[in-house]
Parts: structure tokens; sequence; C-alpha cells
């Protein structure tokens, strides 16, 4: 009985450094149908327990954060930034700033980047167009629109430049 006890607590133990806790699990369940009272046998069953717990959690965790990227994924097919937002910082709340997240931030943050372009494009087109057909004030405030949105965007910062000396010119003119 004590042999095979040794035997069976050494094969638990190399189960457990090699990552096999359920087999260890079954292993010390036998030495304790030898020997109930074992105090190695429980102590590792306790250090397998809490092994498998923590591995059950761990496992939860990553499912959920599947879910999340999935769910993350799918507001940003459907063009719902603000979801794909709401959903990003949700994520964040529950998990931390793990590197599974930087992707799909890199991908919220490619759309509102786009969403901004846009944004810009229109109100330009917008601006030149007013611009075009001689009202200047409202071309002015599509410009100034662009301009709070992309200060730098050197495109809307020419349209503005024009609209402004067509202004001048319409105010020497009077």
């Amino acid at each position: 009985g004590a042999a095979q006890v040794r035997a069976l607590l050494l094969g638990a133990e190399k189960l457990i450094k090699s990552g096999h806790l359920e087999e260890a699990r079954m292993q010390l369940g036998a030495v304790l149908q030898i020997d109930a009272a074992n105090d190695a046998a429980h102590t590792l069953l306790a250090e397998v327990d809490a092994g498998i717990a923590a591995a059950n959690e761990a496992a939860r965790k990553a499912r959920e954060l599947e879910e999340a990227l999935a769910g993350i994924d799918a507001s940003l097919r459907r063009g719902d930034l603000e979801e794909a937002r709401e959903r990003l910082r949700s994520a964040e709340a529950a998990h931390g700033l793990v590197a599974g997240l930087d992707a799909a931030r890199e991908r919220v943050g490619q759309l509102a980047a786009a969403r901004l372009r846009e944004r810009v494009e229109a109100l330009l087109a917008e601006g030149e167009a007013l611009a075009g057909r001689g009202a200047l004030p409202e071309a002015t405030v599509r410009l100034e629109q662009a301009l709070e949105l992309a200060p730098n965007e050197a495109r809307v910062r020419g349209a503005m430049s024009r609209v402004r000396d067509l202004q001048r010119r319409a105010e020497e003119a009077q």
C-alpha cells in the first residue's frame, strides 16, 4: 500500500508539472481511496482544484473576449461606429487593455478616421459649391466646420483662402 501510494503521488506530481490536472486529480483520488487521511494527497488535490478553477476562469474570460471581439466586428461590418465604440469600451472595462483588443481598437479607429474624412470631404464639396454660386457666408461656415474637423487639411485651407479672397474682392467692389 505505501509503495503504491508513493508511486501514485509521484505520478500525480509529474502530471501536475506537465499541466495534466484532471489526470492528476484522478491519481490523487486513487491515493485517497487507499489512504483517506493522506496529507500530501489532500494538499496536492487542493492545488489541482485551484489550478482547474483558474484554467476554467481563464477559458471563460477567453470566450468572453472572443464574443466581445465578434460583437465589435459585427458592428463594424454594419458600419455602426457608435455601437462598435461602445462594445470596445465595454470589452476594455471587462478585460483591461489586453493585446486581443489592439486590432479591434485599430479597426474602430480606422472606421472613425474614414467617417471623419467623409465628413470633411462633404463639407469641402458643399463649401466649394456654395462659393461657386456666390453664397460666400454660407461657404465660409461649411469650410470653417471642415477646418474644425481637420485643421491641417491643405485642400480645406486652400478653399477657405479662395473664399476669403472672393469676399474681399466683393467688399472692395461695393
